[in-house]
């Protein structure tokens, strides 16, 4: 480990997290119906308040329900159940058709914060038991900082985990294309695209691109407007397509070497002229799933791409960063052989080649990384050959290798999108996990100190994603409303 200690590394982009003194939300919003055998957390859940969980079987006329929870949960059968010893949180009759809301008082102990604690509920027609799947809850310390419910998304268009693209715009609505329609059986990906407004929260269709697409890019040029391109998709000729905000319309600037689904993506510029690039590599390439080595450059003044040599290896759910000197560095990744991956390497524009470039501390795939400076980086999370990891390290681009951190996570996660806020802190929330249910609604905030729980995010499903807001904000969405962290 280098000389400077782990509170330097940190440095220009960690800062403590505020602790400001504010009104926690008023009375409850209303909650849309939630799913089928469900049991769900849909406010609270900090140590000495009351929350709010939900239990729901919507298939017979129930009469009793009982909330139940321990510190086990058997994760080797097909439908998990508590361990014993098993505590009753709660019970009652149902006050709605099937659906019953129940409050419960958490005990303000310290202690709590951070446990793991397994809930299940069950129902009773007055002979017979049903019980909900597992719903694995970490309690969150007392603290002013939480997601909000900013609308009950009758209209947002897209769900989680869709293979929709996201970016936040100029004037802080967040543009949203693409991604999986639901209500077509076969795979049917998108062609439209919506602005979300989160002052207003309602999305407006904003455009269609010329092609459906899941699993794409956008990045924004320096001229305002937003290069899209790859993912899977219906059409046989794979298309790249400008949008422009001001016209909001989407123009087609013709075919691509390679059509590449979730692809490492960054822009660059080179050294001394300023001209700008977009690096895209890796992913799985036309309708396939196997990783790729593929990748190509698109010159943002000529509206044009070129193949590149191929990466050192195939690389999917790897992590890109741009660094100084028009360079790329890339991280990690499942090769072809489906091994996960502990090695770097490096894309300099200048010779147009990708160059072996160290290695992580542990293989990583799903993972993220966020700048520090202009040549190290924060690697998060992710996963390996046996699961979803909550370690975190530093990569350090001149000494081409990483050092680990002694923080961790409190929850492991694949193929997530962390946000840094105002105040230089990281929100970490969403992704996808492996083992026994664990909520991806359940956010945390990563500072010098390490990471704090925030009060779960009040969505009916498990899935969340979460977006960048301008001004250092960020807004969670599920499948059936959206938040603000407020």
């Amino acid at each position: 480990m280098p000389s400077h200690s782990h509170m330097h590394l940190f440095s220009g982009l960690l800062l403590i997290l505020a602790l400001t003194v504010a009104a926690l939300g008023s009375a409850d919003a209303q909650p849309p119906p939630p799913p089928l055998h469900s049991l769900w957390i849909y406010k609270g859940g900090a140590i000495g308040e009351v929350t709010s969980i939900a239990v729901s079987m919507n298939i017979a006329p129930f009469k009793a329900y009982v909330i139940a929870f321990s510190h086990g949960v058997h994760s080797t059968i097909r439908k998990p159940q508590l361990l014993h010893p098993i505590h009753i949180l709660a019970s009652g009759p149902f006050t709605t058709i099937n659906t019953a809301i129940h409050k419960v008082a958490l005990p303000d102990e310290k202690s709590l914060v951070g446990l793991p604690i397994h809930l299940q509920g069950a129902v009773s027609d007055g002979s017979t038991w049903l019980f909900t799947d597992v719903c694995t809850w970490l309690i969150a310390p007392r603290i002013p900082r939480q997601f909000t419910l900013a609308n009950a998304r009758k209209d947002f268009p897209v769900q989680p985990w869709d293979g929709n693209a996201r970016v936040t715009l100029a004037d802080s609505t967040v543009l949203i294309s693409g991604g999986r329609d639901p209500s077509i059986p076969s795979i049917y990906y998108r062609r439209s695209a919506y602005a979300y407004d989160p002052v207003r929260s309602v999305s407006t269709l904003v455009g269609t691109m010329n092609t459906g697409r899941g699993g794409h890019v956008m990045e924004p040029l320096s001229d305002g407007t937003y290069l899209v391109v790859g993912g899977d998709s219906i059409t046989t000729n794979p298309l790249a397509e400008i949008y422009n905000p001001q016209t909001r319309k989407f123009q087609a600037i013709g075919a691509v070497p390679y059509f590449l689904k979730n692809p490492v993506s960054a822009v660059i510029k080179a050294p001394g002229t300023g001209r700008e690039y977009v690096l895209l590599a890796g992913g799985s390439q036309d309708h396939s799933d196997s990783p790729t080595a593929r990748a190509m450059l698109y010159d943002a003044k000529n509206r044009t791409f070129v193949k590149l040599p191929d990466m050192a290896r195939q690389r999917q759910y790897a992590a890109g960063l741009a660094m100084a000197g028009g360079a790329v560095l890339i991280t990690g990744g499942r090769d072809a052989n489906l091994a996960v991956r502990d090695d770097a390497e490096l894309f300099l524009l200048s010779t147009r080649k990708f160059y072996p470039w160290g290695k992580m501390t542990r293989p990583r795939c799903g993972h993220a990384m966020i700048g520090l400076d202009a040549y190290r980086a924060l690697i998060l999370s992710g996963a390996d050959q046996n699961g979803n990891l909550r370690d975190m390290e530093f990569f350090d681009g001149l000494q081409l290798r990483s050092y680990p951190l002694p923080h961790r996570l409190h929850i492991g996660r694949f193929r997530f999108n962390p946000v840094v806020l105002a105040d230089g802190s990281i929100l970490v929330a969403g992704g996808r996990f492996s083992g026994p249910p664990i909520m991806s609604r359940i956010a945390e905030v990563l500072t010098a100190t390490g990471s704090t729980l925030l009060r779960p995010i009040g969505e009916l499903h498990p899935k969340v994603e979460v977006q960048a807001l301008k001004g250092g904000s960020a807004m969670a969405y599920g499948l059936s409303t959206v938040h603000h962290l407020k």
